[in-house]
């Protein structure tokens, strides 16, 4: 694609009112300020779609979702994209965000949220899904600072912080919540503390999920 912008360099959705949907589609090689693919503020769906090799330079390198987006993510891949802000795969603050079946995977941000980034009061949903190999300063795979997080049937793997919560980083937010249902986190590394989840006067529950291989070096 090659394209550049100050948001959604591959597409750019600001209506909240209006519907998109994206489908066996690629997105690669695009730079933008906010959303390097794809910046919505109303309602879209990705399905079976690859998104790679974003770069940005603010939140979302692959895809930012805004104050009033409802995006869910199904089937897709997102892979090897760059922020030097907050979410290098994801960054999130609309009402609801839904993952499903889907690999964020290689991602980097070099402040929080590798993989994923929510700042949002709404319910963000991941299943079925492999977070793995993403890096940040805080979450590298996912930094939570919103008000639910659940996570059920998937894998986070690999990932790691220069800071705290190598797999999870669930922050400073004492109404927020996060659950992990069925899943494991394995092998994330954090240097500070928390290789695979690090929880800060947060409501955390892990059921029936497995923890293994997760370090911290610098600790």
């Amino acid at each position: 694609n090659l394209s550049t912008t100050s948001s959604g360099a591959g597409i750019l959705n600001t209506n909240a009112n209006s519907f998109l949907t994206v489908s066996g589609s690629t997105f690669s090689n695009n730079t933008a300020r906010n959303g390097g693919a794809l910046f919505n503020n109303g309602t879209a769906s990705i399905n079976s779609s690859t998104i790679s090799g974003n770069i940005n330079a603010v939140k979302g390198a692959g895809v930012y979702n805004d104050i009033t987006g409802v995006l869910t993510i199904t089937d897709s891949t997102i892979l090897n994209n760059v922020s030097t802000g907050n979410g290098g795969g994801v960054f999130n603050q609309g009402p609801s965000l839904n993952i499903s079946k889907s690999t964020i995977s290689g991602n980097t941000s070099s402040a929080n949220g590798g993989g994923v980034s929510n700042n949002s009061a709404g319910p963000v949903t991941i299943s079925y899904s492999t977070i793995s190999t993403n890096s940040a300063v805080n979450g590298g795979g996912i930094f939570n600072l919103g008000t639910s997080l659940t996570i059920s049937n998937s894998t986070i793997s690999g990932n790691s912080s220069s800071g705290f919560g190598g797999g999870i980083n669930n922050y400073k937010c004492y109404t927020n919540t996060i659950s992990v249902f069925n899943s494991t986190i394995s092998n994330n590394s954090a240097i500070n503390g928390g290789g695979g989840i690090v929880n800060t006067n947060s409501n955390l529950t892990v059921f029936n999920s497995t923890l293994f291989g997760n370090t911290t070096p610098g600790s």
